[in-house]
């Protein structure tokens, strides 16, 4: 319901699919929840494991990133983001344009909080009309900055401190 007033109204759906196992009863009941709130969203992130969740009734043996993001593209998905920890991140656009980024690397502390923050530094970036190269760059600081701390909410940085991390630990390619 709340996507679909969304829609109504033009407000753009980002999805950070952030699958759960054990929230779910079942792979199919995951399957068809995540897939009818895939074909809502405009911008869809995820990691390949959460892909699989969502592709289990469709094509539980695809594991290609490129076949997942353009049938998500293909159902009206402007923008599929999939995350790969250490290998960075891709993002696909409808248009069919591919962008790569590596990471910004960092001593971990821990790894809980990563895909929020990577979320949280990707999204800000778009709103502040940056382009997805550095959206991409901008998620892998901010995911760099929060595994380096000891927790999630006080090791999240500002706009400000992300760019100022980012002048001293360029990414990694």
């Amino acid at each position: 319901m709340a996507m679909e007033y969304a829609k109504r109204n033009n407000v753009k759906i980002i999805m950070d699919i952030d699958y759960r196992p054990y929230t779910w009863i079942s792979d199919k009941e995951t399957s068809l929840c995540y897939t009818m709130a895939c074909e809502q969203c405009d911008v869809i992130i995820g990691t390949r494991e959460e892909c699989d969740a969502v592709e289990y009734l469709w094509d539980p043996d695809n594991d290609n990133d490129d076949v997942t993001a353009k049938r998500l593209t293909e159902a009206g998905t402007e923008l599929v983001v999939i995350k790969r920890g250490v290998d960075g991140s891709t993002a696909y656009m409808s248009s069919g344009e591919v962008v790569h980024s590596g990471v910004v690397p960092t001593k971990i502390q821990k790894t809980f909080g990563a895909g929020d923050a990577f979320a949280a530094g990707f999204i800000t970036a778009l709103m502040k009309g940056k382009d997805v190269k550095t959206a991409l760059i901008h998620g892998s600081g901010t995911a760099s900055i929060v595994i380096s701390g000891t927790d999630c909410t006080d090791a999240m940085p500002t706009y400000e401190q992300l760019i100022q991390y980012l002048e001293k630990h360029p990414v990694e390619e």
